[in-house]
């Protein structure tokens, strides 16, 4: 039962770590040989320290392609935050831009319509003025026509 126990214990050694050349495996990968207790004792313990050095490796390993990973996704989100800020910038300075752009134009607007109000104001003011002097020269023919009438009827009296 013994020799069985040791010799299952040494195909699951052999499965896990082939590649261990310890005396103790030397012993357990020839199988007519017994392998003393005290031998897969000190395996055991090798194994276990191998193992916890892969661990730590693997570990150390891992903490390093996760602060390169930080690392490259914080590069990342810098990059994307400063085409952020420009494309932002870009936008503002458009905005700026067409404020511009509409107070020239309203300014311009205000220009053109002073001016048209004066050259309107100016051609009503003609038209008044053309017709009241033509009102004053109808008034002007009427006062003479009611004199000559007048005139006639003072002499058609006499």
């Amino acid at each position: 039962s013994e020799g069985r126990q040791a010799q299952r214990t040494s195909v699951k050694i052999q499965g896990m770590h082939s590649r261990s050349t310890s005396p103790a495996t030397q012993a357990l990968n020839e199988p007519r040989r017994s392998v003393s207790p005290t031998a897969l004792y000190a395996e055991l313990a090798e194994l276990k320290s191998t193992h916890l050095a892969a661990k730590q490796e693997a570990e150390s390993r891992l903490a390093a392609e996760k602060k390169i990973m930080k690392d490259s996704h914080n590069s990342a989100l810098q990059a994307q935050a400063d085409q952020h800020a420009t494309a932002l910038s870009d936008v503002e300075q458009k905005h700026a831009k067409t404020l511009e752009e509409l107070e020239a134009l309203r300014s311009s607007s205000a220009t053109a319509l002073q001016e048209s109000t004066t050259q309107n104001n100016g051609k009503i003011q003609k038209m008044l003025e053309d017709q009241k002097a033509r009102a004053d020269a109808a008034s002007e023919e009427l006062r003479a026509a009611n004199a000559r009438q007048l005139q006639e009827q003072q002499e058609t009296h006499k």
